[in-house]
């Protein structure tokens, strides 16, 4: 990071001139490449849910990592951090322009959602048990990587619950309890390597926000299911029709909740 300019003084017939003194130049060709490549590649995509061009998410976790003063290479790899993952950019490509530092950041934070050859996405909890071991075995500038990605997923989906309700949670391919379960052991991982530097701690409190929403919509979906449970209940012969394991219309309705159990396991 470029060091803060320092104010000088000079005093010219009696009067106090203040300047700048000269530091190097803020502009950044590698950043600017890096950019460039992001918007490119990430051209055709949106955020989950909505018309936001995806571009935005790898730009604002470059930001987190040059507000929290990271150097030019993480910030770089922020820029970059999906185009592995989500596009046709291969890693090669990556290492190429940008060097293998770089590289290896972007590396260490790309998932392998497809198995090759084939369409069918991997299990979302083995993809996530995956990153978590490698942010076991990473640097502190991948973990400081990995937690601004989190902070702003994080930020995005408390957005998106305040505007539409817990209807945002559908959009995942996890229920909120493994949601959480995900981020508290991202915070745990960047705390074995970064410890209580800013960007763990603001991690950390973010992610305890994200799972009291996801406790208080947990708790209004039972609430509001618990009506029509004590509806079924209550009509003549209805326990025994929705409860015995031969009947019609509980198996029926056992199929419906697999079928929607299925729905959940495929929709992040």
């Amino acid at each position: 990071m470029r060091p803060a300019p320092r104010i000088a003084t000079v005093r010219q017939a009696g009067v106090a001139s203040f300047f700048v003194e000269p530091s190097p130049p803020a502009y950044s060709r590698l950043l600017d490449r890096a950019l460039e490549l992001a918007a490119t590649a990430h051209r055709t995509q949106v955020r989950k849910g909505s018309q936001v061009p995806y571009v935005m998410h790898p730009v604002h976790v470059a930001i987190l990592l040059l507000k929290h003063g990271f150097p030019e290479e993480v910030v770089v790899a922020g820029v970059l951090h999906d185009v592995v993952e989500d596009t046709d950019v291969t890693l090669e490509t990556v290492e190429a322009e940008f060097g293998p530092a770089v590289a290896a950041l972007v590396a260490s934070v790309t998932e392998t959602k497809t198995e090759r050859g084939d369409a069918a996405p991997r299990p979302w909890r083995v993809r996530k048990e995956e990153q978590l071991e490698a942010l076991r075995r990473a640097t502190h500038h991948t973990a400081a990587l990995k937690a601004a990605d989190a902070i702003h997923n994080c930020h995005s989906t408390l957005r998106e619950l305040d505007r539409v309700g817990a209807e945002a949670w559908r959009r995942f391919r996890a229920p909120p309890p493994e949601q959480v379960w995900y981020f508290r052991a991202v915070v745990r991982g960047v705390r074995a390597h970064l410890g209580e530097h800013p960007i763990a701690v603001e991690l950390a409190a973010l992610v305890e926000r994200l799972a009291a929403r996801a406790t208080e919509d947990e708790g209004e979906a039972s609430r509001e299911s618990a009506p029509a449970a004590s509806s079924r209940e209550s009509a003549p012969g209805g326990t025994a029709r929705d409860s015995a394991p031969g009947a019609p219309g509980g198996a029926a309705q056992r199929g419906e909740a697999a079928q929607r159990g299925e729905a959940a396991a495929q929709a992040s």
